[in-house]
């Protein structure tokens, strides 16, 4: 949970903590917000996926082709409350294969499926009807270092001003102030440690936030 920092000496403000992206079309999943130990000025680093998937998601429908006779009650009792047919339907489709149990789905759908109606003692055949287009699909990237100008005083937000690319995924604290070239980042203050632009006095919390 990221959270806010103010000193209540010289106003520096500053965020710490670590959150997730909502949506991951730019190839990023999250960021950690980091402080210079030795100026304070706010850093962002972005983290890059790992893996970005296929580009194509397979689309399946799933059938039953053989329905024995001591499994037929079972299924139509599972058509009923999967799909909310009339038992009048689903004892007609149990009685007449093959039984179309999913028109569209997915693999980690066909899954439960399968799980699911093999304990009944039956086979899904699924079949590939379409594929959809990944929206994550893409290169990846490498982290992404962010940083503000200098250090931010009062309650201004931090802008970012540019941005470096970090090779592999180093530990935080191997990485450098891009504005004092100095100390290292720092991705946890707690309340009560000293301020790291004035060093006189200690950080209290301004505010804090769920992502």
């Amino acid at each position: 949970m990221p959270l806010r920092l103010r000193c209540g000496h010289c106003q520096l403000s500053v965020s710490v903590g670590w959150f997730h992206y909502h949506s991951f079309e730019s190839g990023y999943g999250g960021c950690s917000l980091l402080v210079c130990e030795s100026c304070g000025t706010q850093h962002w680093l972005e983290h890059a996926l790992r893996n970005r998937g296929p580009e194509f998601y397979s689309i399946y429908s799933a059938t039953i082709a053989n329905v024995p006779s001591e499994a037929r009650i079972k299924l139509a009792g599972w058509l009923r409350r999967k799909h909310g047919v009339s038992l009048s339907d689903a004892l007609e489709s149990v009685r007449q294969p093959p039984v179309i149990v999913a028109h569209r789905a997915r693999d980690h759908e066909i899954e439960r499926l399968h799980a699911s109606l093999s304990e009944m003692g039956l086979v899904l055949t699924k079949t590939e009807v379409d594929r959809d287009v990944n929206p994550v699909f893409g290169p990846i990237l490498q982290d992404r270092l962010s940083f503000a100008q200098g250090p931010v005083f009062g309650p201004d937000s931090a802008t970012q001003i540019g941005c470096v690319l970090i090779e592999g995924p180093p530990p935080k604290h191997y990485l450098q102030c891009q504005h004092c070239e100095r100390g290292d980042l720092l991705g946890e203050l707690d309340t009560g440690e000293l301020c790291p632009s004035c060093k006189t006095s200690t950080l209290v919390v301004d505010s804090e936030w769920i992502t």
